[in-house]
């Protein structure tokens, strides 16, 4: 049955790779939860936050390729970082007071579309990689060789810690975006849920030399993955180092969830050499896993069963049944079923109640549809956009009746649906164009 099915397969990952990203996106539907609470949603955002534009730090290895409108990312690699700041701006261009009415109902006046503007580079870190030194045949980091990477990485944390400073919440929200995205995509999608999120603490976007194209671009973003693991673990490393951040919270979607995963599985390994206990001092309060491209086997043995997830305080998975780009994923590596595309009623009785012994795991059935075919549903559903925001901005647990009250088919398992904290319908299809995969 499987085998009848690959040329159909085959022809939707041509598609999907040619047509992901085409077109200016839009602002996605005000979430349900920003809905309920209107503009009293934004009275914490900073002032020099109050703006019709969205300004985000970003932190790369992509090649720089650098053109007439100034610093742009490519698919490329760089063994070193870069990073600065990097602005969305909105078409037509609000003022701060018409963004706010128009980000807190569901019947807005017009629509915006989005375009990254302007691109800021304000740092670089050199390659990690050639700092070691060789005694003996044996190659290792030297203390002057790490302490040389943290003098690099200080003035980002200086730009992290003035940001802070000028918000109430001292979280730090870092994104890894997925397959086929291009900086600009990882850009607009983390830049529109921070901004519904009511600009508090300080967004990251982590970008991979993702975005190959064609039909061998899944292969060449999946190594690009495992090629960027060192450097995403430099960074979660440096930034729990900064005593003016509390809080850390990785927000991976797609294939980022296998970056994301493995990064903190070294760590956890790491620290738990050091000091017997796996995550000490990593500050690491939440890991989000939205529609994960990962086989579910592999998961549940690297990362459950070897207790890497003990390195976070919480660990929140979005699923959703027939998801179309993890169909193709599926296909392609012949998983008998991918963590993203489980639903509650797949997961057996006793694993269900081994996720409810763990406590840490909230495994989220998000059942919902009427609006996007996209994957990317936990940013852009208006259901589940508004859970994502409780989890990060109020840190609520789930099953909360009064802030998350999600449907418990069975102890351990948690179901989102459409209705999920709406007062109003659910949506109709989106008008404008969206980000996918």
């Amino acid at each position: 049955m499987q085998s009848d099915r690959r040329p159909q397969f085959a022809w939707l990952l041509v598609v999907a790779v040619c047509l992901a990203g085409c077109g200016r996106p839009t602002l996605v539907t005000t979430p349900y939860v920003v809905q309920a609470e209107g503009p009293s949603h934004f009275d914490s955002t900073p002032p020099e936050d109050r703006t019709a534009s969205i300004r985000v730090l970003y932190v790369t290895d992509r090649a720089a390729e650098d053109d007439d409108d100034g610093r742009r990312y490519g698919y490329g690699r760089s063994r070193g970082l870069e990073w600065g700041t990097a602005q969305v701006d909105l078409d037509p261009a609000p003022t701060w007071e018409q963004l706010v009415e128009d980000s807190t109902t569901g019947d807005r006046s017009r629509s915006y579309e989005l375009d990254v503007g302007l691109i800021t580079p304000m740092g670089a870190i050199g390659a990690i990689g050639k700092r070691q030194a060789f005694s003996d045949g044996r190659a290792e980091y030297t203390a002057a060789a790490l302490d040389e990477v943290r003098a690099e990485f200080a003035p980002l944390q200086t730009e992290i810690d003035r940001r802070l400073a000028a918000t109430s919440s001292k979280d730090v929200y870092v994104f890894v975006h997925g397959f086929n995205n291009s900086f600009d995509d990882a850009v607009l999608r983390w830049a529109q849920v921070w901004h519904f999120m009511g600009r508090v603490g300080v967004p990251i976007v982590y970008s991979w030399p993702a975005g190959f194209g064609g039909p061998f671009g899944y292969a060449y973003d999946r190594e690009s993955g495992e090629f960027t693991v060192l450097h995403l673990k430099m960074l979660l490393t440096v930034l729990a180092e900064d005593p003016a951040i509390e809080r850390i919270h990785v927000i991976a979607h797609s294939r980022g969830t296998d970056v994301a995963t493995t990064a903190i599985r070294e760590l956890a390994i790491r620290t738990r050499t050091a000091t017997g206990i796996a995550g000490s001092g990593l500050k690491l309060e939440t890991l989000v896993l939205a529609a994960p491209d990962l086989d579910l086997e592999v998961f549940t043995v690297r990362f459950i069963e070897e207790n890497a997830f003990a390195a976070v305080k919480r660990l929140v998975i979005y699923s959703r049944k027939d998801d179309g780009a993890l169909g193709i994923a599926q296909w392609l590596f012949s998983s008998d079923r991918r963590l993203g595309d489980t639903r509650t009623t797949d997961i057996k009785p006793e694993a269900a109640r081994r996720l409810q012994e763990y406590g840490a795991i909230e495994f989220i059935d998000c059942d919902v549809s009427g609006f996007s075919s996209s994957h990317a549903y936990a940013f852009e559903h208006p259901a589940a956009l508004s859970d994502l925001i409780l989890v990060l901005r109020a840190q609520c647990a789930a099953g909360e009746a009064t802030a998350r009250p999600l449907e418990q088919p069975a102890p351990g398992l948690w179901r989102l649906t459409n209705t999920y904290r709406s007062q109003v319908q659910a949506p109709s299809e989106p008008t404008g164009p969206r980000l996918d995969p």
